[in-house]
Parts: structure tokens; C-alpha cells; sequence
């Protein structure tokens, strides 16, 4: 005679992923779009049964849950040992009672790029003027000193600086921005499309399937 056996640790615990879909757009964490479509991960606790000459594991209650993008999945299970991890989004922890964790804003990262250039560019021009003005000051005198010449010099100095560097900069990162979108974009639509492929299949095959096979499968349902 089988005796079942239950068992609990602090220790033990279950993984699991879900596709979660959405009629409205979701922000997350770390991504530049919205989604209608993502993963879930949950962490609950378990508990170990045995009966049957087997082991059953059971979750409990969920310990933590995080929800991120397709691209953000793939990301991260095929990144391993590479930095701090990739950025996803708390939906709920356990502190006692379980916590449901406010989705974040949407942060529309071309709009903040947009106004970051915008900010550089509007700088590179305050200096720009202010060494026309300066020009201007000095073509007025009928002798200019050396120590005139040399603040001159500094202010073209640091304009060209600002626009060799900075301005470069914010085109390359305005670049990665764009790709990085791209990417994640094409990876939320194929996961999108698969999964529509995959319910489209599904219904294909119930209807292509004997009656037989049918009726037992209604059988189960009800």
C-alpha cells in the first residue's frame, strides 16, 4: 500500500512561463514599444509529494511574478553571464501578504533623444553666438590684446569640441535606438505570428479530426 508523504521547504520552488495577450498596449521596463503581447514569469513555492512510486510537485503561493517582452526573453536566456541581467518588469512580490507591484509609465525614448539633441544643439548655438558677440566686440576696437584673442580662441575651441564630439554622439546613439527597436519589433511580431499560427493549426487539426475523437474530447470538457 502506497503511503503519500508531503513535504515542505523553505527552499523549494517552481518555475514557471506563460504568453500573456492583451487588448490594450502594456508599458514594461527597459523597452522603447508597448506590448500586446508577453511573457510572464512566476516563482512560487512548493511542496513535494510522493504517492504512486513517484515524486508530485505542487505549487503554493507565488513568491514573485515579472513580466517582460519577447525580445527581452529572448534576450535573456540567451545572454548568461553578461552584466547585471536584462531589465524586466515587477508585477507582484510576496512580503507577507502578496503585493501587486504599479506597471511603470511609458517613456517614449525617441521623444527624449529628440529633446536631448535638441537641448546639445540649442547649447552648441548660446556658444556660437557668444563668440560672434564677442567677434563683434573686438572688430570695434582699434587694437585688440592677446589675452582678447586667446579667450576667442578657447570659445572656437570648445565650440568645435562640442560639435565634433557631442553632436556625433547623439547620431550614434539615436542609431542604436532605431536598430535596437527594429529588432525588438520583429521579435514581438514573429512571436505574435506564431502564436496565431500555432491557435490557427490547432482549430485546423480539431476540424480535421474523427468524431470520435471529438466527442471524447467534449466528454472531457464537460
Amino acid at each position: 500500500m502506497d503511503v503519500e508523504e508531503k513535504e515542505d521547504h523553505p527552499s523549494y520552488a517552481q518555475l514557471s512561463f506563460h504568453r500573456v495577450q492583451s487588448n490594450a498596449r502594456a508599458p514594461l521596463y527597459g523597452t522603447s514599444n508597448e506590448c500586446r503581447e508577453y511573457i510572464a514569469m512566476t516563482v512560487k513555492s512548493s511542496q513535494l509529494n510522493r504517492s504512486l512510486h513517484r515524486h508530485w510537485y505542487f505549487g503554493k503561493e507565488t513568491l514573485i511574478e515579472v513580466v517582460m517582452s519577447p525580445s527581452q526573453f529572448a534576450e535573456a536566456i540567451t545572454s548568461l553571464n553578461m552584466g547585471d541581467g536584462v531589465p524586466v518588469t515587477l508585477t507582484a512580490v510576496r512580503k507577507g501578504p502578496l503585493e501587486r507591484v504599479e506597471r511603470p509609465k511609458f517613456k517614449d525614448e525617441r521623444d527624449i533623444l529628440d529633446k536631448e539633441f535638441k537641448k546639445d544643439v540649442h547649447d552648441v548655438m548660446q556658444n556660437a553666438d557668444e563668440i560672434v558677440a564677442k567677434v563683434q566686440a573686438l572688430a570695434e576696437q582699434k587694437t585688440i590684446s592677446k589675452t582678447a584673442m586667446k579667450e576667442v580662441v578657447e570659445l572656437v575651441m570648445s565650440l568645435r569640441q562640442d560639435i565634433n564630439e557631442n553632436i556625433p554622439f547623439i547620431a550614434k546613439s539615436f542609431n542604436e535606438f532605431v536598430n535596437k527597436s527594429i529588432s525588438s519589433a520583429k521579435v514581438e511580431l514573429d512571436a505574435f505570428v506564431d502564436h496565431k499560427i500555432h491557435d490557427y493549426g490547432m482549430e485546423k487539426l480539431k476540424d480535421q479530426a474523427p468524431r470520435s475523437v471529438l466527442l471524447i474530447d467534449r466528454k472531457d470538457e464537460v
